[in-house]
Order: C-alpha cells, then structure tokens, then sequence
C-alpha cells in the first residue's frame, strides 16, 4: 500500500482520538482528576497527529523515497469509527466506562502495529516518527496507571506489544550510597528553554495560576483552554526524553501546576473561590 494512503486515516485516528478524550475531559469537568487526565491524553493525541501530519509532508516533498506498507487500513477506519461513535455518544458515560472504552481502543490501535510496519518498510523515515512507539507506550501505561488509580477492576487485554511496553517501563533499582552513578548522557536542549524551565520553577509560588497559564483573571474558558494546551505540549515530560535528572524534576513539577491552575480555573466554583483568595491578598 502507498504511505500516503495510510498516513491519512492515521491523522485522522488520532485527530479523532483527540476529540474524544477532550469530549471526555469536558463531560467529567466535576471530576477535576479525571477532567485533568483525559485533557493531558487529549494533548496526547493532538501532538502525535501533528508529527504524522508532519510526516505526509515530507512524503509529499519526496514521495519516491518512501516504499509501500503493508497494513489493514480496514482495520485503523474501523477503530476510527468506533471513537467517532463514542464521541457522539459520550453523553451518559461514567468515567470507569469511559476508561475502560479508552483502554480497548488504545489497545485495538497497538494491535494494528503500523508504526512498526512503516519503520521497517522505510529505514529513513523521520525520527519524529519513530518517536510513536515510545510514546504510544506510554501512552498505554499512563490509562492504565489512572484506572488502576481509581481502583476500577475491568479486564484489560494482553497484547504482546503490550507486554512490550511493560518491559520498557523504567524500573526503580537500588543502589549503595557510596556507588558512584553512571554519568547521564547529554542531550542537546537549548539555553532559552532550560532558562524557561528554571524561571517558572523558582517563580511559580508567586506567579498565581493566571499568570502560570499566561492568561488575564478575565480570561474566557476557550483562552484558558487554548493557553492550557500549548503548555502542555510545550512542558509534557514525554516530549523532553534525556534530561538531567534536576532538571526533568523541575520540569515535572511545572508540569504538574500546569495542569492544577487548569483544573482550577476550568471549574466555575473551583476558580470563584480562587479568585477570592487572590482578592483578599490584593494580588488580583
């Protein structure tokens, strides 16, 4: 099969993907744990259908550089439509439902492999898009993780790609104290966003949640929403693979209060009160 072909109905899987776990987002706003997780998968999936779209350019920049591959597309429309389905049904669902409807859907889509498939089919595709497998993994193991979380007990499928993925899972291991540790390697990260990083970690107990997100007191849901996910893309972990330890750890508690000043001033009662506390300070 031509990759563009297949490019296509991969962009909009995951295009698809992110609507529904936003859908999922809003409809659980009351559940400001559940509305932060399902927007950060939301963000996700956003981000991977930007590096495929991405990668249709390059082949159609240079079409004769790419071989064909060798996949059901059958199979990646009909998990498409089933989330399509699921978007337009979403009105009612609980969030273990809604869960556990993502997790057989993630897991329908590593069963397909394509990844893989256009990988080896295409030894100079770009490294970006490489990069979905170790985010796809992730990506498992994070809803996984959550409805572990929650303590919701519905059977998940045990793929061997899913198996896979748990093998990668970093571990914890133990070490002596006096044990030297292995230096890290370094990567090449650029001087503005390590100085950004620093900035809002040493600043952030001051900064208040609008300025954190870059948003007026008076912004609009659809602002703050917008603001929300540009940061998410900008600081999510996954896409900052290699850092010194010091500095993933500031980038994880940005990250983190990110997510909080998200949920706080996306829930009506949440962001009243918090506005009063700002008022009684004389901060707002």
């Amino acid at each position: 099969m031509d990759i563009l072909r297949l490019l296509g109905p991969l962009e909009k899987l995951e295009t698809r993907l992110s609507e529904l776990y936003s859908r999922f987002s809003e409809l659980f706003r009351n559940d400001a744990e559940a509305s932060v997780f399902f927007y950060q998968m939301s963000v996700d999936e956003a981000a991977h259908a930007d590096l495929v779209r991405f990668e249709r350019r390059q082949v159609r920049a240079d079409p004769t550089n790419f071989k064909e591959v060798d996949v059901d597309i059958g199979e990646i429309e009909h998990i498409s439509s089933y989330a399509g389905h699921l978007l337009e049904s979403a009105e009612g669902l609980t969030v273990e439902k809604a869960l556990e409807a993502s997790i057989d859907i993630e897991n329908s889509v590593a069963d397909q492999h394509y990844i893989t498939a256009i990988t080896v089919s295409n030894s100079d595709v770009s490294g970006l898009f490489k990069s979905l497998t170790s985010f796809d993994c992730r990506h498992f193991l994070a809803f996984e993780d959550f409805a572990r979380k929650r303590g919701f007990a519905f059977e998940i499928k045990e793929t061997g790609y899913i198996k896979s993925c748990r093998l990668k899972e970093p571990k914890q291991e133990t070490r002596p104290v006096n044990e030297p540790t292995a230096p890290q390697r370094p990567v090449d990260i650029p001087q503005e966003f390590v100085d950004r990083i620093n900035y809002l970690y040493t600043q952030h107990k001051s900064m208040g949640y609008y300025k954190l997100l870059g948003v007026r007191d008076y912004a609009t849901e659809p602002e703050i929403r917008q603001s929300y996910h540009r940061l998410a893309k900008e600081f999510h972990p996954d896409f900052h693979l290699g850092f010194p330890d010091e500095l993933k750890q500031r980038l994880n508690t940005i990250f983190s209060l990110v997510n909080i000043a998200y949920s706080t001033l996306m829930d009506p009662e949440k962001r009243r009160q918090y506005d009063e506390t700002l008022s009684i300070g004389g901060r707002k």
